[in-house]
């Protein structure tokens, strides 16, 4: 009978190591997040390599509004480890062209608008119901807030208009006596060159 080595035995020792990463990074995941009420979430539509997200969070967070303890920027790719992030975000920053796309998740969100009328807006009409989006960047004459941590145009998708879009489902836009701290949000971003 053959001694057994060290060797024999690394496909399972590489899972057992496989398996106490992932529960540690669930615990740190549920340790470091917080619920809905208390954080504000952007999700931004372009490559996780053209979004500088981890230094954006911390622009945002120098100064948080009260009853916020974070302030999370993640690409549309976080979703794929997360599904439900990008359903629970409280904006998003979109291309023109992905409205249509998704017009399912969009709805009418009241307030923001009516503040600022001055702000460039793109509106698509579902139904008897009116989605809009504030551009957040002109390709065009390619000017906009977050050039330094977006990459609005890459090789593989040309530059198009961004549009800040309201999640109708968010905790923080004023609906049903809550606060509106999502504007508040939108009116930060559209100021950060």
């Amino acid at each position: 009978m053959r001694k057994r080595s060290i060797f024999d035995r690394l496909p399972l020792y590489l899972l057992w190591a496989l398996f106490a990463a992932l529960v540690t990074m669930g615990i740190f995941q549920a340790v470091t997040d917080t619920d809905r009420t208390h954080k504000l979430t952007v999700m931004v539509n372009v490559k996780a390599e053209d979004l500088q997200d981890t230094a954006l969070m911390r622009k945002l967070s120098e100064d948080l509004p009260d009853g916020i303890r974070m302030i999370q920027v993640r690409p549309f790719s976080y979703a794929m480890f997360r599904e439900k992030s990008l359903k629970d975000a409280d904006m998003w920053i979109i291309r023109k062209s992905d409205f249509e796309k998704f017009l399912p998740d969009l709805g009418p969100v009241e307030g923001f608008r009516a503040d600022h009328p001055d702000l460039e807006y793109y509106t698509v009409q579902d139904g008897d119901r009116e989605i809009w989006g504030v551009k957040i960047y002109d390709a065009a004459s390619r000017t906009g807030a977050l050039k330094e941590y977006i990459g609005y145009g890459t090789a593989d998708a040309p530059e198009e208009d961004h549009y800040i879009v309201f999640n109708p489902a968010s905790v923080h836009i004023g609906r049903e006596g809550r606060d509106t701290l999502a504007f508040r949000l939108a009116e930060r971003l559209l100021q950060i060159p």
